[in-house]
């Protein structure tokens, strides 16, 4: 990402950061005053360099871990959300069973037969009884998505 502008560069107000910054202000001062040794020199920006490798470090590690999280639950959620789908199917079936069941017995021409009567008498029940025990509600529409919506991080 370039930023066109330093007042759009992101502030960080770590005290990771900040400290980082003080020892790299020292390490510029250091590196413009003559009465210090170019050993000490060596050693202040070495420890200043080392201090950065380290924090940029962790940082990269614990923004992988974020992004590996991020994809985790994403996996996770795109499941259940197909899982509920396949229920809502189930149920949108249990419906048309249990309304085709009592058309065949309201709507027949012909007299059906008592034990076919019960038959479609017993579905239909079985299939309300189904419904009556599977959750309703319609997914809200973050998740009804099969794709999540994914936040680009730089």
């Amino acid at each position: 990402m370039t930023y066109s502008s330093p007042t759009k560069f992101p502030s960080i107000n770590d005290d990771e950061f900040q400290a980082i910054r003080q020892q790299l202000m020292v390490a510029s001062y250091a590196c413009k005053d003559n009465n210090i040794s170019k050993d000490e020199l060596f050693t202040l920006t070495t420890n200043v360099h080392g201090a950065c490798t380290q924090l940029l470090v962790k940082t990269i590690r614990n923004n992988r871990a974020a992004a590996q999280k991020d994809a985790s639950k994403t996996q996770q959620l795109i499941h259940l959300n197909r899982k509920l789908n396949a229920a809502l199917q189930e149920i949108e079936v249990l419906h048309s069973t249990a309304a085709f069941c009592n058309d065949e017995i309201r709507t027949s021409p012909t007299p059906l037969p008592p034990d076919s009567i019960d038959a479609l008498q017993s579905t239909s029940a079985s299939c309300n009884d189904n419904i009556r025990t599977t959750p309703t509600s319609p997914p809200p529409d973050s998740i009804a998505a099969d794709t999540p919506t994914t936040v680009d991080s730089d």
